[in-house]
């Protein structure tokens, strides 16, 4: 039988959010260093090229960062295609994509990751 309630079909409409994703976006958002150094945080803001969509863009004056959190089982046999797109939105849009591969959510993860966000934001 085929699920055609409205919480299936708004669920089909919207991008799969990994616990990664959420949880990094979320300490990003109330981290008073980050705002403190002048940057803001949009959650998935699609750009288009072909489209890709970094997990969230954090700027700051005419500087955009887009972070990809690269699951490795979802972005295995993506590699070449998802280095094209994101060289596209550098060239396109002149967001600077921070690709971070991890294996799965674990807390040590999720904090390695939020620490080399903070570490480009800071190079920027």
């Amino acid at each position: 039988m085929i699920e055609d309630s409205w919480q299936h079909r708004q669920a089909r409409m919207r991008n799969q959010v990994s616990k990664m994703d959420w949880n990094i976006y979320l300490r990003l958002k109330v981290d008073t260093d980050i705002r403190a150094a002048g940057w803001k945080i949009e959650w998935q803001k699609p750009y288009c090229l072909l489209q890709t969509t970094p997990e969230f863009t954090l700027t700051k004056d005419d500087v955009k960062i887009g972070p990809y959190l690269d699951g490795e089982e979802a972005h295995k046999n993506r590699r070449d295609r998802d280095e094209e797109l994101r060289e596209m939105l550098w060239q396109r849009h002149k967001v600077k994509p921070l690709p971070i591969p991890y294996r799965r959510w674990s807390q040590s993860e999720e904090d390695r990751i939020f620490k080399q966000i903070k570490e480009a934001l800071k190079e920027n």
